[in-house]
């Protein structure tokens, strides 16, 4: 029995040290206390204080930061990929996570807590996201797995996000990541006998035009590895649910499953939107200002991103910031600016100013692509069209080089585009400057029964350094025989 007790005892104490090395070994991280389901986190800043922060370029977070919000997306349905997003009473973040089923431990309705510290708030396309520093095109990159729990801290679950609940055309970039609610929606007929996403996966993503009663547009963006991408969108009109994101000036939702379209089932109200219109060459010369864009921009003219030189652009009116800004507004958008013709005018002078101009601000997410448009109904009994405007650089702290171009397309949606005889300064940026541009079409556009659509655009990105231009547009006139 003695032996068979020594034998005991030298095993245990053998356990027990084994146990020590384990422990020893294993890394942990310093999770808090639990209370009411709830780290004890005391919450510095809200997620829009966060949002703040943000002024064009990356800002690496180095204070003791602690944000919290309710999980409004999850990668469940496969429609959201290595990201969650959260919401507060504020606003809303995307946080770009190296991990997958990201649900299991973060589904829809539980708060997350982030000690933000370390951490990267930066933009793709304009929209805002935390990351784990930026990769060479100043995206967020997502925070590595291993690093996931020391940046995370999960709270308690089943919290429920109301939707807020908007018009199509007041969506605009402070409701970004946030659950929003359209009442009255319904999918443009073009679209309705598609599918939510490309079963066969040759389009990574299926973009689903969506209207309401009210001006403004946008689509639902769907990726193809989506478990609803096989589904037919709905045909009806209801409510419309999802999560209100931006591409560059595109207005985006996306969905997390098909209960958030559930309620399209009531009657279409056709047509929607007021038929387009368009410039009317009536009596020469024609001028077009913008003092009145506060309320709406000018007949006939629309704001594009993504043009190309065979594509005419997506319309981004609904993302048009109407309210007037101040020229050093540095975040991405067409915006109402003061006119130049002063520039000696300070901010709040700027803002009061009545004579407009149509500017856009670019940003490195959203340089080349970008187009003030002018569709002109026809061109019968007229020649020898010309044009002319005033291309203006208003912010003087801009030192990168914006170059625009005149071109000329035609018909209901040309395919093509033609560079017109441009005269004058065709660059913003680099100081500030008012300039005269003159364009003469010659014969080409004279005494044509369709559509004609010319546009003052850059296509390529801008050159040199630092800041880019707040550019405009003022008296566009034409002219004709």
């Amino acid at each position: 029995m003695n032996k068979l007790y020594k034998q005991f005892v030298q095993f245990s104490g053998a356990m027990l040290m084994l146990a020590l090395v384990v422990a020893g070994c294993k890394k942990t991280f310093d999770e808090p206390p639990y209370k009411d389901g709830n780290p004890d986190l005391q919450v510095t800043n809200t997620l829009a204080e966060l949002q703040a922060m943000y002024k064009g370029s990356p800002v690496d977070i180095t204070n003791d930061m602690v944000l919290s919000g309710v999980v409004i997306g999850d990668d469940k349905s496969g429609n959201l990929f290595k990201q969650i997003v959260i919401q507060d009473n504020t606003a809303g973040i995307n946080i770009q996570l190296d991990a997958s089923n990201l649900n299991a431990k973060y589904p829809i309705g539980r708060r997350v807590y982030i000690k933000a510290k370390g951490l990267t708030l930066g933009a793709y396309g304009g929209l805002l996201e935390l990351g784990y520093g930026v990769n060479d095109s100043k995206q967020p990159v997502r925070i590595p797995q291993a690093l996931i729990d020391s940046f995370l801290v999960g709270g308690s679950s089943g919290n429920v996000v109301a939707p807020l609940e908007l018009y199509l055309d007041q969506l605009n970039g402070k409701y970004q990541n946030m659950l929003v609610k359209i009442k009255r929606a319904q999918v443009l007929v073009a679209d309705t006998s598609k599918t939510f996403g490309d079963p066969t996966k040759g389009q990574a993503y299926v973009s689903i035009g969506i209207q309401d009663t009210t001006k403004g547009s946008l689509v639902i963006r769907t990726s193809s590895y989506a478990n609803f991408t096989a589904t037919k969108v709905p045909k009806g009109a209801g409510e419309l649910t999802g999560i209100y994101t931006i591409f560059n000036t595109d207005n985006q939702l996306v969905i997390r499953d098909v209960t958030d379209v559930a309620k399209m089932t009531g009657n279409r109200n056709e047509p929607v939107v007021p038929p387009a219109t368009n410039i009317e060459l009536k009596t020469s010369p024609l001028l077009i200002n913008f003092d009145d864009i506060a309320t709406d921009l000018p007949v006939g003219v629309t704001v594009r991103a993504s043009a190309s030189a065979t594509y005419l652009g997506n319309d981004s009116i609904a993302a048009f910031k109407k309210a007037p800004l101040k020229w050093a507004d540095v975040a991405f958008g067409f915006k109402n600016f003061a006119s130049g013709t002063d520039m000696t005018m300070d901010s709040a002078k700027q803002v009061a100013a009545t004579n407009r101009a149509l500017g856009v601000r670019q940003t490195g997410a959203a340089e080349a692509g970008v187009a003030f448009v002018f569709e002109i109904k026809n061109t019968t009994g007229k020649k020898n069209l010309k044009m002319s405007f005033k291309l203006q650089s208003l912010d003087a702290a801009s030192t990168r080089v914006t170059t625009w171009a005149v071109d000329y397309g035609a018909g209901d949606t040309p395919a093509s585009f033609t560079a017109a005889n441009a005269t004058g300064t065709l660059t913003t940026g680099g100081g500030a400057s008012n300039n005269t541009v003159t364009v003469d079409f010659g014969s080409a556009l004279d005494t044509s029964n369709n559509k004609v659509y010319i546009r003052i655009v850059t296509l390529g990105k801008t050159s040199g350094s630092g800041n880019r231009a707040s550019s405009a547009i003022d008296d566009v006139q034409f002219s004709w025989n």
